[in-house]
């Protein structure tokens, strides 16, 4: 069954049809590494309409792909690589919020805020985002309290200078996915100069992670 999924979701993959039903299919499936395995070894590019089929996916549930159900980073981002539409502009900067036992991960964003946001209060404020699109510092302060949020203790911010097209796999903000300002990178071929940015926000205390 699950190779029958597979071979239609290949189809997609090279004609451009019938892609969202079949990533579907496979995701339902949990076949993601055969499917994984097989884009890698296609001979051919991805086709375009694919591309964007599988950006809308990673947008929803991409998250889930890395650690619960391909434990392979190499088979993970050689495919990533291969399924996204690819970055071509020009260095920049980007940011990460995360835990800091977590492994780097492969969503970054253009904006600082944003990256301070997901260190602090994790996705709890995703809907936040979705609903708003761009927002202030004063604004997320007053959610945050209005939710009653408590900031992560051990949360951090990375930050990569002038990131190039080398690294960056996809730029869903530049594609009509802009309320993240996201980048998706390879963390394996991050330049070395990673460094921690600062994570308290500028003024609102209720921003601030405890110390």
């Amino acid at each position: 069954m699950n190779h029958h999924m597979v071979e239609h979701a290949i189809k997609g993959v090279t004609t451009g049809q019938g892609m969202r039903q079949a990533i579907t299919a496979v995701g339902q499936a949990r076949c993601w590494p055969e499917f994984f395995v097989r884009v890698v070894a296609l001979p051919d590019d991805v086709h375009p309409g694919a591309r964007a089929d599988f950006l809308l996916y990673w947008t929803r549930l991409g998250w889930m792909l890395r650690g619960h159900d391909i434990n392979d980073d190499a088979l993970l981002f050689a495919g990533l690589w291969r399924l996204l539409p690819p970055y071509d502009g020009p260095p920049i900067d980007l940011w990460r919020g995360q835990l800091c036992d977590e492994r780097v991960g492969a969503s970054w964003t253009s904006s600082l805020l944003v990256a301070r946001k997901f260190a602090l209060y994790g996705t709890r404020l995703l809907e936040l985002c979705d609903e708003r699109g761009d927002f202030s510092e004063p604004v997320l302060a007053a959610d945050v309290a209005r939710r009653g949020l408590t900031a992560r203790a051990n949360a951090m911010v990375l930050a990569a200078r002038q990131v190039t097209a080398e690294h960056i796999i996809c730029a869903p903000c530049l594609l009509g996915y802009d309320y993240e300002d996201e980048y998706v990178v390879d963390p394996r071929g991050l330049p070395a100069q990673v460094t921690a940015a600062p994570l308290a926000l500028s003024h609102p205390q209720s921003l601030h992670a405890p110390t």
